[in-house]
């Protein structure tokens, strides 16, 4: 069995960006920093890197930013009123997967353009799935980073509690395509239609910053090696 890890990014849909009060250049020109500071570093961090980035635009989109060797972009059409486009992301990631050549599954990653992985994220996310398929793995350590002071605090939010932002699922393909459950449905309910555990040793870190619309900052304020994530 040989899988294909992915990690799926929304970089710039244009789906809740007026809930910021920014026009769409203004907050695309955010969104497309926040991806340069910090979710594309940490990737160009990690020490496996045997995976590709699918960054998803609206297709109005051009400059999407300093890609990774191993990015490959995604557009996806703008909706009426700027509703969510999770089936043409469904759709556009299936079209990728399906002309794949040689593999038999994927594990799919979930990350924002305002999230940074630890250095070793990819490499333990497959160690737990390689022979896995049909599962999740979920972190249940987690660090919300304050933007504007610099300050890393040990987030508690997911510690055995639901699945988390970070899951990674394993799926085989089946006719050339994966159902794209992390994408199918909310995060936390995953652990209510497949199986999968939360561990320890997963590190992943939440920007916080202006434009945040539903995350905040959790926990305490600990010392961190930025290196760790790539910043």
């Amino acid at each position: 069995m040989k899988f294909k890890h992915i990690i799926v990014t929304r970089l710039a849909l244009k789906w809740r960006f007026s809930e910021t009060r920014m026009d769409w250049r203004e907050w695309l020109k955010d969104s497309i920093n926040l991806m340069n500071s910090f979710c594309r570093p940490s990737l160009r961090n990690q020490i496996n890197q045997d995976f590709t980035l699918l960054s998803i635009v609206d297709d109005s989109v051009d400059d999407v930013g300093e890609l990774l060797d191993n990015e490959v972009v995604l557009k996806v059409p703008s909706l009426k009123n700027n509703e969510y486009p999770k089936q043409l992301m469904i759709d556009v990631v299936n079209e990728y997967v399906g002309n794949l050549k040689g593999y038999d599954s994927i594990i799919l990653t979930r990350l924002d353009r305002d999230d940074a992985l630890k250095k070793d994220f990819i490499q333990k996310v497959q160690n737990y799935l390689a022979d896995k398929q049909g599962e999740y793995i979920d972190l249940n350590n987690s660090i919300t980073y304050d933007y504007y002071r610099n300050e890393a605090h040990n987030s508690k939010k997911y510690f055995n509690t639901f699945v988390s932002p970070f899951v990674s699922v394993h799926e085989p393909i089946l006719n050339g395509k994966i159902t794209c459950l992390s994408l199918k449905i909310d995060h936390d309910a995953i652990s209510r239609h497949i199986k999968g555990k939360k561990v320890n040793d997963l590190w992943a870190m939440q920007v916080i910053h202006k434009n945040n619309l539903r995350n905040r900052i959790y926990g305490d304020v600990i010392t961190i090696n930025k290196n760790d994530f790539g910043i």
